[in-house]
């Protein structure tokens, strides 16, 4: 009577399945990820895009038609949209699912751009203006495009969070009323010291960002003010 055998892997084989099985994760679990990344990106820009929408389309009617110039936030997340100094033309604002995008108003219109990143891993500056004792300081941006292609500026509040590369300017009066020449545009990046100087040189502020992202702009006083 013949006895029957059964064969199982030998250990060679064993190493190559398990080896293929590794490689298959190593190729899949990040293209997984990078799809659920993609679907809450998308699911939170889908969410912002309908609740500033729907704010843009009250704003104007309450408004006669007005178009905002800027807009404020409630922490972290958009509010609404103003027609005064008391917004800002851009700022990052984050949707359910914590990941940040950058909002613009420039000539009454609005954009959203993703950052494709969560807020706390996010490349963002927070900047901070420090006037001078004789001096009160504007910190502007460029937010757009007039039709003749030259740039649009809109007013950037203390406190702001603007994603790093964004170009900066300061426009300074002083308690005499004099208004200093804009200065020229700086970029703000996380890590680099710049120093803003105005055209006609009355005064200097300088950027400078800690640890933390936030980038402190501080207006030096004239010597003798203008």
């Amino acid at each position: 009577m013949k006895k029957s055998t059964k064969k199982g892997f030998t250990l060679v084989e064993l190493v190559i399945v398990i080896a293929v099985i590794a490689i298959l994760a190593a190729v899949l679990i990040p293209t997984f990820s990078n799809v659920v990344e993609r679907a809450n990106i998308s699911a939170d820009l889908q969410q912002l895009t309908a609740a500033i929408e729907s704010k843009y389309i009250d704003f104007v009617a309450d408004h006669s038609g007005v178009l905002p110039t800027g807009f404020v936030k409630d922490g972290d997340s958009f509010d609404a949209f103003v027609a005064d100094a008391t917004g800002n033309a851009t700022n990052v604002v984050t949707g359910k699912n914590g990941y940040a995008f950058v909002v613009t108003v420039c000539n009454g219109v609005y954009t959203i751009e993703a950052l494709n990143e969560k807020l706390d891993k996010a490349e963002v500056v927070t900047l901070n203006v420090v006037p001078g004792s004789n001096a009160e300081a504007t910190l502007e941006t460029v937010v757009g495009k007039d039709k003749n292609d030259n740039d649009v500026y809109g007013t950037l509040k203390s406190g702001v969070i603007v994603k790093a590369g964004t170009n900066v300017r300061v426009k300074v009066t002083y308690a005499s009323g004099y208004e200093a020449p804009a200065s020229n545009a700086v970029t703000v990046t996380p890590d680099t010291l710049v120093t803003i100087a105005g055209a006609s040189s009355p005064y200097t502020v300088g950027v400078k960002p800690q640890v933390s992202g936030t980038a402190t702009i501080t207006v030096a006083d004239a010597v003798s003010a203008p």
